[in-house]
């Protein structure tokens, strides 16, 4: 027996003399969960219904409840959980529910005049707006009415990216060298006055192949028939893709172009 001590090493010794300690998982303080587990108990399930909607991490949840992150998401499934809106739907979100970011003392009125003006939007549940011809033709009202494509982008709760792609698109026209309006109405945008020049460039017309409205000058009224998206289909059907550019591979998609 002292001849096998003797050729075993240090740390075999100790092994013998002391279990394994469980492993500590991913630094969170917490034992990794195990393999297999049986249906959830009440406190699970109440833990899981008050945490998942917040902010708390999900891996943060799963360690402290001993499950897998597949687990616990399914269970969140199941029980009809969703986490908190983030990015773009957080935006629009607040947008749509609250009154304008940076102002204060609006009235109660006010607030519902603004909610109204963009009630008639459509939106996907991840926030993502729907490109159809009412929200067309809401841009062509805030494009006449001077607001700036960052004002424009805020009150829809879109990139200013996303706003000025969607004009151009549109086929509205540029603004320069007029004063554009930075700043969001405490009301309802349609209480700022038209522009008379931006109003007499913006003809509406009906893509006949798309069915959504865009916007010509009054030279173009007969010599344009087509939208954006239109001409891509033309050019798709004849196989030529010249001019489209690097816009081909997504222009396709319906919920974003004219």
């Amino acid at each position: 027996m002292q001849s096998l001590l003797r050729r075993t090493t240090p740390s075999t010794q100790l092994s013998w003399l002391f279990a394994p300690s469980p492993h500590k998982g991913g630094g969170t303080g917490f034992p990794n969960p195990a393999t297999t587990r049986g249906g959830w108990s009440s406190d699970e399930e109440i833990y899981l219904a008050r945490s998942y909607p917040t902010a708390t991490e999900v891996p943060f949840i799963s360690k402290l409840i001993g499950r897998t992150l597949g687990a616990v998401r399914r269970k969140a499934q199941r029980l009809g959980l969703r986490r908190p809106l983030r990015g773009r739907a957080a935006n629009a979100r607040l947008c749509i529910d609250a009154p304008p970011p940076a102002q204060s003392g609006i009235t109660s009125s006010c607030h519902h005049a603004f909610s109204d003006y963009f009630s008639s939007i459509r939106r996907t549940s991840s926030g993502r707006l729907i490109w159809d011809g009412t929200a067309i033709d809401l841009l062509a009202d805030l494009w006449k009415r001077l607001f700036s494509v960052t004002c424009i982008a805020q009150m829809l709760g879109l990139k200013r990216t996303a706003v000025s792609e969607a004009a151009r698109r549109a086929g509205l026209p540029e603004r320069a060298g007029l004063t554009l309006k930075h700043t969001i109405p405490q009301g309802s945008p349609q209480d700022v006055p038209v522009n008379d020049t931006i109003a007499s460039q913006i003809i509406r017309k009906i893509c006949k192949i798309t069915g959504r409205p865009f916007f010509v000058r009054p030279r173009d009224v007969k010599k344009i028939h087509y939208s954006f998206l239109g001409k891509l289909f033309i050019a798709r059907h004849h196989g030529t893709l010249e001019s489209v550019g690097e816009y081909v591979s997504h222009a396709f998609n319906t919920d974003c172009l004219a």
